[in-house]
């Protein structure tokens, strides 16, 4: 399920439900009145490049979630101002979730229950959730918070969380959700990703669902060149 806009449907926005093998990739999922994207009791699962926004109409519900599932991965998938969750995971053994940016959703950011034995959280930034949106008039403190249930900061998150500089809130914008130039979540990402950097974009990942190279906004990763002048 690659390079879809799925949006203002009147149930989940993407659902998929016992299946084996599935890519969820480079979608953009939003302003869905359920659940923007829900997988239900599948194994072998990739979410990643995706931009999950603006889930929940009149009910509280999350940016995605993965119930019942065997060894999903999420990556580069960025979760914003969603109503409620920006991602859970439930009865999920062997989930992995890095390289995201979970960023001022109204309820918890990122949220494991239980039954997601043997997780693996790293690499992300989760900021600013709880945060006055999505239909909440002030701070949701109450059901707020970065990380809820079994996930913690893990490996190399973002510690303290830190705002990733978004050139811009507007969907209608090329660089809607795109880090901006200094940002502290470019080249931060798992290391370990190399295959999935795009060409041109430097010797590491970035976090969420865009590069840096795709607004021309790169580390410096060679030495200059000095020329001699007379």
């Amino acid at each position: 399920i690659v390079s879809n806009y799925i949006h203002k449907s009147a149930l989940n926005g993407l659902r998929t439900e016992s299946s084996t093998n599935v890519r969820i990739g480079r979608n953009r999922v939003y302003s869905n009145a359920q659940i923007n994207i829900f997988v239900d009791r599948c194994s072998n699962v990739v979410l990643s490049n995706n931009l999950v926004f603006r889930a929940g109409g009149t009910a509280n519900v999350e940016g995605a979630q993965i119930l019942d599932t065997i060894g999903a991965v999420v990556r580069n998938t960025t979760f914003f101002s969603n109503k409620w969750q920006g991602f859970v995971g439930v009865n999920s053994p062997r989930i992995r979730v890095r390289n995201n940016l979970v960023f001022r959703n109204g309820g918890r950011g990122l949220e494991l229950n239980p039954g997601c034995s043997n997780a693996s959280v790293k690499y992300n930034d989760s900021y600013g959730n709880g945060y006055a949106c999505c239909g909440w008039t002030t701070t949701n403190s109450a059901f707020g918070g970065n990380y809820a249930g079994f996930a913690a900061a893990g490996t190399n998150d973002l510690q303290p969380s830190r705002n990733p500089l978004f050139l811009s809130f507007s969907p209608a914008s090329t660089n809607f959700l795109r880090p901006g130039c200094g940002s502290p979540v470019i080249d931060v990402g798992d290391p370990a990703d190399i295959s999935n950097i795009p060409p041109g974009g430097g010797l590491r990942i970035d976090m969420g669902a865009y590069e840096g190279v795709a607004f021309g906004c790169l580390s410096d990763t060679n030495a200059p060149t000095i020329s001699a002048r007379s």
